[in-house]
């Protein structure tokens, strides 16, 4: 067989794979050029989810006449300069995707460049150019492409339904208009208006109008701007409270020098950020922005450039980390406004007369009234993730409650209800109730009464607050632990008989590597063959822990992200749950005293909006959501 020079037509065709793969990949390559046109308003058109037609219009810079021709040439761009081939600052630079979209479409360019009398228009069909005549229309470009894949049929057959192709775009409208606040979009759909985002003049940290118009006005209600910025970053954006959060990581919105990515070390980092404030099977909302100089990233990781690689991705985990957990931090007792909403819709009572009591073991939704089956299996969700708290309490019957109630008051005598700390917080403050019920100057207010031995009610300025004292508490409990762990060193414990785990000889390496850095944890190893490590310490707080599970998991985490802060995450879960063990529990009695304590130390501790499992440890309703309640608005 003879080698042979392939055609510029074939080459295109072949390139075309790689660039278009779906009518998606075309509207993102036409729309991205007109961003680095400069323009301000872009319209798209498709038909039948871009198969049938495409038509990207701007009011950009244009296009010259004598350069519509070198457009369609591959690897021709105005945007790369050779000699500087690592500061990439616009989204395309590569020169492939109009040569590789005319290769396997029908495609027509009309163009006026700024400051020229007239426009040009040409036409290119299966690669092949018509000759370039003049035509009508205002400063910018419209690119139309037609019949998509028509000289290559076979890939018709595995482009995903018109509906999907119509939500993909839709889409990645929605990721472009949150990196480019300055640009309207709109977007039609077989004649009818889809997407259509107005410019906003403000930039993103100045007013988040572009955010709440696609995101959703819930998360704005329910998001904290973070800023940071050093001499060669800037991180920034808006991120969810942790009480605020969803099943999925699709409302995470990545963007760097202005480009929307998909990265395991911004993922990583706002997971990390997050730790111990949110459930580990639930996700932060957020739209974070990196600006950096361009020649510490690589966007030329993959033709799409959706990926990127960091010439120091740990610096950049460290500083997004950093900017979230200091904006969670000076939240102020933020409140989730859904959490709110539904104790409204809990609440409010569905009908007149409360009519045949339901048998179940949980009475507590039958006592709200509610007679529709939903509302009620909604409400009894929301006990039972509450459940591993409250025990078995909620389904005691009458007379057993009585009776657990005087054996609570028989005990109250000598059982120390509340940790030091909380005790220490009243002989410090020595202050008398008629103090506290006259002084309105506290985010919690003051306590009114305890219901279900398990629930503070507190007033503030014409608020009414439910507080759960076991999450609370729990939460003030790891951060005192948190404390006094920063001040000092982790005290380990020496094994008697020193414990040999089997790891191979990767991860046995790689953990070597950082023996120093977990000495910080109290955990002490050394080398035991080409395989194999010798556990000679561990920490003290540590009780009835596997150490074989717990080093292979280290050592995983050390060998695929490389990240020593991962292996403190093992350790804080670790705390969390001796905080858990170590708080107030459901079920106790606090006087008012006591439960005015409690929210004093809620207000100074930092993360105290959710437990350590990520539950929230109060809900705030305002004087509007209790008038909803009872009809009054």
């Amino acid at each position: 067989m003879s080698i042979r020079v392939l055609t510029t037509n074939t080459i295109n065709k072949i390139a075309a794979g790689e660039v278009v793969d779906r009518p998606l990949s075309v509207v993102k390559e036409l729309v991205e050029n007109s961003i680095d046109a400069g323009a301000t308003e872009i319209e798209i058109e498709i038909s039948r989810g871009g198969r049938n037609f495409i038509s990207v219009t701007d009011n950009g810079k244009g296009i010259e006449k004598n350069e519509i021709e070198l457009a369609l040439e591959r690897h021709a761009t105005s945007k790369l300069k050779e000699e500087d081939i690592s500061n990439i600052q616009y989204l395309g630079f590569r020169g492939e995707a109009l040569p590789s979209i005319a290769a396997v479409s029908k495609l027509k360019i009309i163009s006026k460049a700024f400051e020229c009398n007239e426009a040009w228009e040409i036409e290119v069909i299966g690669g092949e150019k018509s000759n370039i005549k003049p035509t009508s229309r205002n400063v910018g470009t419209t690119i139309q492409v037609r019949d998509l894949f028509f000289s290559t049929p076979t890939r018709l057959k595995f482009l995903k339904s018109e509906a999907s192709e119509t939500s993909a775009s839709i889409e990645l409208l929605n990721k472009l208009a949150l990196s480019r606040e300055n640009i309207s979009f709109k977007l039609i759909s077989n004649d009818k208006i889809i997407v259509d985002t107005k410019a906003q003049g403000a930039s993103i940290l100045d007013s988040p109008q572009r955010l709440e118009d696609i995101i959703g006005k819930k998360f704005i209600d329910n998001a904290i701007k973070f800023f940071i910025e050093d001499e060669e970053i800037k991180v920034y954006g808006y991120a969810s409270i942790p009480t605020y959060n969803a099943a999925t990581s699709l409302n995470q919105h990545f963007f760097i020098n202005k480009r929307f990515v998909k990265d395991k070390v911004l993922s990583i980092a706002v997971k990390a950020a997050y730790r111990n404030l949110i459930p580990h099977n639930r996700f932060p909302q957020i739209a974070l922005y990196l600006d950096i100089d361009p020649k510490f990233v690589d966007v030329n990781v993959h033709p799409t450039k959706a990926e990127v690689r960091f010439r120091d991705g740990q610096k950049i985990k460290g500083i997004i980390i950093n900017a979230i957990r200091a904006a969670i931090s000076k939240a102020e007792l933020m409140n989730n406004k859904e959490l709110a909403n539904d104790a409204v819709r809990f609440f409010k009572p569905q009908g007149a007369f409360y009519t045949k009591p339901r048998e179940n073991n949980n009475k507590f939704a039958d006592k709200l009234f509610l007679n529709n089956e939903n509302q009620q299996h909604g409400l009894r969700n929301l006990m039972h993730s509450h459940e591993a708290i409250i025990g078995e309490y909620i389904g005691l019957q009458p007379s057993e409650s009585k009776h657990n109630d005087k054996e609570v008051s028989d005990k109250k005598n000598d059982e120390k209800y509340l940790s030091d700390f909380i005790e220490n917080e009243i002989e410090s403050r020595n202050i008398d109730d008629s103090i506290i019920i006259s002084n309105e100057e506290y985010p919690l207010g003051f306590a009114k009464c305890q219901i279900d031995k398990t629930y503070i009610v507190a007033e503030k300025s014409g608020s009414l607050i439910l507080v759960d004292q076991h999450a609370a508490h729990e939460r003030l409990t790891l951060e005192k632990i948190k404390t006094q762990l920063r001040k000092g060193k982790v005290e380990s414990q020496i094994l008697l008989i020193p414990e040999i785990v089997e790891l191979g000889k990767v991860l046995t390496e790689e953990i070597i590597q950082k023996k120093d850095s977990l000495k910080a944890f109290g955990l002490i190893i050394e080398r035991n063959g080409i395989s194999q490590i010798l556990i000679r310490q561990v920490p003290s707080i540590f009780q009835n822990l596997d150490i074989n599970s717990f080093v292979r998991s280290v050592a995983e985490n050390i060998y695929l992200f490389d990240d020593i802060e991962l292996i403190q995450q093992k350790i804080e879960e670790i705390w969390g749950n001796i905080a858990c063990h170590s708080s107030i529990r459901a079920g106790r009695v606090l006087n008012l005293e006591e439960m005015n304590a409690l929210l004093r130390q809620i207000e100074q501790t930092s993360f105290s909006e959710q437990c350590n499992h990520g539950r929230p440890t109060f809900i705030k309703l305002e004087m509007k959501d209790i008038r909803k309640i009872f009809e009054r608005l």
